[in-house]
C-alpha cells in the first residue's frame, strides 16, 4: 500500500508519502542500437586490410545527438612473405602492421539534456513528515558521446624457425569530449547544479614490447618470455578556475598526479616553530615544518615570494599517479627428464603512493618500525613525526614528506615438480599409471624500495598490511 503522491505524473511508489509507506518501487528504461559494417582485404597472404565502421545510437543523449560515427581502419605488410626474405633462414617471419580508429562512450550519467526533479528531504506538515522535491542538474542539449581515437604501429618478427620471436607497438590517443560540469570557472554562488559538458582533453602515448625465446637440448627443453609496458598520459584540457595557482594545474600534469607541500623536516624546538611561517593547528616540537614557497599580495594575484604562511597557495607538484607508468614481467618454464621448474616474476616502477603508517595513534596497533623510528627528545633524527594520542591537522596534510616514488618486483609464482617417469614400469604393477610431487609459492620475495608495507597496497594506511605469501607442497597420484 502506498499514498500521499505529490502528483499522478510520477507512477512510481517512491514518488508517494512516508506516512503508511509497505512498499517501494521504481522504474528505468534505456536504448541502444548500433550498426556495424566490415570489409577484410588479402592478397597472396602479404597485403593485409581492414575497414570498419559503426554506428552506435545511444538514448541517454539529446535526439539530435545520439548518433555516433567511429570508423577504424588497419593494415599489415607480411614481409617474410616477399621473394627477398622467402629463403632467409635467420629472420624467418616479419610483419609490419598499423591501425587507426575511433571509439566511443556513453557510460556516463543518462539523460543530462533533461531539467528535473528529485526527491530528497522534507518538512514535518500537521505532525506528519511530506517528502521534499528539489531540481535536478540544469540540462545541456549539446550533450553528446566521449571519443577516443587511437593510432598504433607494431612490428611482429621471428628468428630462427620460431626459437625467438619478439612484438613491438607503438601507441598515441587522444580521449576528447570527456565529460565533466564546469566546477572550477563557475563559482558555488551561481546556485545551481551544474550538468556535464563536453570539455575534457587528454592525450596518451606508450610502448609495449613482448620477447619470447624457446629451445630443446637433448632431455633439456627452456621457454621463457619478457614483457614490458611503458604508459604516459597528460592532461591537454580540464576546467580550471581563471586565478587557479599554476603549481598545482592538472592541465600538463598526468592523470592522478599528486600536489602537497613541501616539507622541510620536523621541528626541533619551540624556538623554531616560533620563527617558522604560521601553519596548520597548534605547532609542537616533532611535528612536520612545510616551506613557505609562494604567496599573494593586496590584489590577490600570485607572487612566488613567501609571506608568512603556509597555505593552498604554496601546494605544488609532489608526487605521480598511483597508476605504474612502467609495467613489467618475466616468465620461465624449464625442465630435464622429469624434474620441472617454473618462474614467474611482476614488477612496477614510476609510481607513488602515500606512506603514512599506522602508528601515530597511542591507542591503535602500531607497526614496530614506526614507533622506533618516530620523533622523541631522545630520537630527533627520526624518520617520522611525533606519535599523537589523537588526529593531527599539521602532520595529516598531503606533502611530499608522506608521498613516496616507488618500484617493485615481485616472484609472484614459483613452482617445482618431479614427474616419476622413469619408475613407472614398476608403479605400473601396482595399478598407479602416473606420479609426481611438488611444491609451489606464491609471494615468495619482493624487491622494493619501500621497507613496510606492501608497494601494490591501497594509498593510505592499508599499505602497511603486508601481502600473503603461501608456500605448498603437494602429491599426485593416477590409477
Amino acid at each position: 500500500f502506498r499514498d500521499g503522491f505529490i502528483s499522478p505524473t510520477i507512477q512510481e511508489f517512491f514518488a508517494g508519502g512516508v506516512a503508511n509507506d509497505e512498499n517501494f518501487g521504481t522504474a528505468s528504461e534505456t536504448a541502444r542500437r548500433g550498426y556495424v559494417g566490415r570489409i577484410d582485404y588479402g592478397y597472396k597472404n602479404k597485403y593485409l586490410f581492414q575497414a570498419n565502421l559503426r554506428l552506435d545510437q545511444s538514448f541517454i543523449f539529446p535526439e539530435g545527438s545520439r548518433d555516433g560515427y567511429f570508423p577504424a581502419f588497419s593494415a599489415g605488410w607480411r614481409v617474410s612473405e616477399e621473394p627477398f626474405l622467402a629463403d632467409n633462414e635467420v629472420l624467418t617471419d616479419l610483419k609490419i602492421r598499423g591501425s587507426w580508429g575511433i571509439t566511443g562512450n556513453d557510460r556516463v550519467n543518462p539523460f543530462q539534456f533533461l531539467s528535473g526533479f528529485e526527491f530528497g528531504g522534507g518538512y514535518v506538515l500537521d505532525g506528519n513528515f511530506q517528502q521534499g522535491i528539489g531540481p535536478t542538474v540544469i540540462g545541456n542539449s549539446l550533450i553528446t558521446w566521449e571519443t577516443a581515437t587511437t593510432t598504433d604501429i607494431g612490428i611482429e618478427a621471428g628468428f630462427l624457425d620460431g626459437k625467438f620471436s619478439l612484438e613491438a607497438d607503438y601507441y598515441t590517443k587522444r580521449t576528447e569530449n570527456i565529460l565533466a560540469p564546469r566546477s572550477a570557472s563557475v563559482p558555488l554562488t551561481f546556485g545551481a547544479e551544474l550538468p556535464d559538458e563536453n570539455l575534457g582533453i587528454v592525450d596518451s602515448w606508450g610502448w609495449e614490447f613482448t620477447v619470447r625465446h624457446k629451445n630443446t637440448i637433448g632431455d633439456f627443453f627452456y621457454n621463457m618470455d619478457a614483457n614490458l609496458t611503458i604508459a604516459r598520459n597528460e592532461i591537454v584540457f580540464i576546467d580550471e578556475g581563471a586565478d587557479a595557482n599554476p603549481a598545482t594545474s592538472r592541465e600538463g600534469n598526468e592523470i592522478g598526479a599528486v600536489f602537497g607541500y613541501l616539507s622541510d623536516g620536523l621541528f626541533q624546538n619551540q624556538q623554531e616553530i616560533d620563527n617558522a611561517p604560521t601553519q596548520f593547528g597548534e605547532l609542537l616540537p616533532g611535528d612536520i615544518r612545510y616551506k613557505d614557497i609562494n604567496g599573494r599580495n593586496d590584489a590577490g594575484d600570485l607572487t612566488g615570494q613567501p609571506d608568512g604562511v603556509v597555505n593552498q597557495d604554496d601546494r605544488t607538484l609532489v608526487g605521480s599517479s598511483d597508476t605504474p607508468a612502467i609495467i613489467y614481467g618475466f616468465n620461465l618454464n624449464t625442465g630435464y627428464k622429469g624434474l620441472n621448474l617454473s618462474l614467474s616474476f611482476q614488477g612496477a616502477s614510476d609510481y607513488s603512493l602515500r606512506i603514512e603508517p599506522v602508528g601515530f595513534l597511542l591507542d591503535v596497533g602500531n607497526n614496530f618500525k614506526v614507533l622506533n623510528d618516530s620523533w622523541t627528545v631522545d630520537n630527533p633524527n627520526a624518520r617520522y613525526p611525533r606519535i599523537l594520542s589523537d588526529g593531527n591537522a599539521n602532520n595529516n596534510q598531503r606533502s611530499d614528506f608522506w608521498q613516496e616514488e616507488l618500484n617493485f618486483v615481485r616472484l609472484r609464482r614459483a613452482q617445482l615438480s618431479y614427474d616419476f617417469e622413469h619408475v613407472f614400469d614398476i608403479l605400473e604393477s601396482i595399478g598407479v599409471k602416473d606420479l609426481s610431487v611438488f611444491a609451489a609459492a606464491t609471494n615468495l620475495f619482493t624487491w622494493s624500495n619501500i621497507s613496510l608495507g606492501d608497494p601494490e597496497g591501497l594509498d593510505g594506511n592499508a599499505l602497511f598490511y603486508p601481502i600473503s605469501r603461501t608456500i605448498s607442497f603437494g602429491l599426485q597420484v593416477g590409477f
